[in-house]
């Protein structure tokens, strides 16, 4: 659980918690990304040691309602307002920031270095971002971030499911949202179209041959010679999803017909169609499909 930021063991540390195994680490585009769940369930935690301060934001998203706390800016108390479930407030980490928490939390920290600011800007021809506006202490509620803080929690409570290709995305959309929403940065020219046919196809034989997933966003994008940015709006006009969620469906048509024409458990399709386990195979099934593989294996042989 080693890292070079404040997240992981380096975040646990401040906030006076033992590590555990509430954390998603990536590289995307040479950038870490990265998600720590921090939980107490005890009133009157404290304060937070000093972060070592740091060119880097954490965007904290609520997971439970949190109404009394006090937040410290370079020693200046603020009087932040209450914080429900499903908003986030974002945190300069090179402001020496220091929380004091009266009420259990639930929450998980997503790290923004401006390294990844830099790259996503870079990647689309921007201008480089001078900062992000945010009010210190503030809660929002942006539908875009709450989604996919929840998706990311999945994604945490079930580590051994954190395939490379849908973290890639998370932390993607994560930061180009940040970037347009907070930051002011616009897009040289939106995509007009999908993908040429050839890009198309080299993209779906690539993401094919790596059904579980554990093939990097921006080694599809350079197989097909597209910043990643680009290369997942034009996806997505191109196939109505992104390339996460099309996998997925690939997964469960491949699964489907597995379940129809042989007579395999259901563990060994799981697997075969890059399910983590039987567990996950079901889960993700049944949410997709509305019911479970071998109740959807019964309904064909009828």
């Amino acid at each position: 659980m080693s890292n070079d930021g404040a997240y992981g063991r380096r975040i646990c540390e401040r906030f006076r918690l033992e590590p555990h195994d509430g954390l998603v680490v990536r590289r995307l585009n040479k950038v870490s990304f990265a998600a720590t769940r921090l939980t107490s369930t005890e009133r009157n935690h404290g304060r937070t040691l000093p972060i070592p301060p740091e060119d880097s934001h954490a965007l904290v998203f609520k997971l439970s309602n949190l109404f009394e706390h006090e937040l410290y800016m370079r020693g200046k108390p603020l009087r932040p307002g209450a914080m429900l479930a499903g908003t986030f407030s974002v945190v300069d980490l090179a402001e020496d920031p220091i929380a004091d928490l009266v009420d259990a939390f639930d929450q998980i920290h997503f790290y923004v270095p401006r390294s990844a600011l830099d790259s996503v800007a870079i990647d689309v021809g921007a201008r480089r971002i001078d900062n992000l506006i945010f009010r210190p202490g503030e809660s929002y509620d942006d539908p875009v971030v709450r989604h996919l803080g929840y998706a990311m929690l999945e994604t945490i409570d079930h580590p051994q499911e954190a395939n490379q290709l849908f973290v890639d995305h998370i932390a993607s959309a994560m930061h180009i949202h940040l970037a347009r929403r907070y930051g002011g940065m616009r897009f040289p020219g939106e995509v007009r179209g999908g993908l040429e046919p050839w890009q198309l196809r080299r993209a779906t034989e690539a993401l094919s041959a790596n059904l579980d997933g554990e093939i990097p966003l921006s080694s599809v994008a350079l197989a097909c010679g597209l910043s990643v940015s680009h290369f997942t709006r034009a996806f997505r006009k191109s196939t109505g999803h992104p390339p996460h969620r099309w996998l997925l469906e690939r997964r469960i048509a491949l699964a489907k017909s597995s379940l129809r024409t042989s007579e395999m458990s259901l563990a060994q399709i799981g697997v075969n169609c890059g399910f983590a386990d039987q567990s996950h195979f079901n889960r993700i099934f049944r949410r997709y499909v509305g019911v479970s593989p071998g109740e959807w294996r019964r309904q064909q042989k009828t």
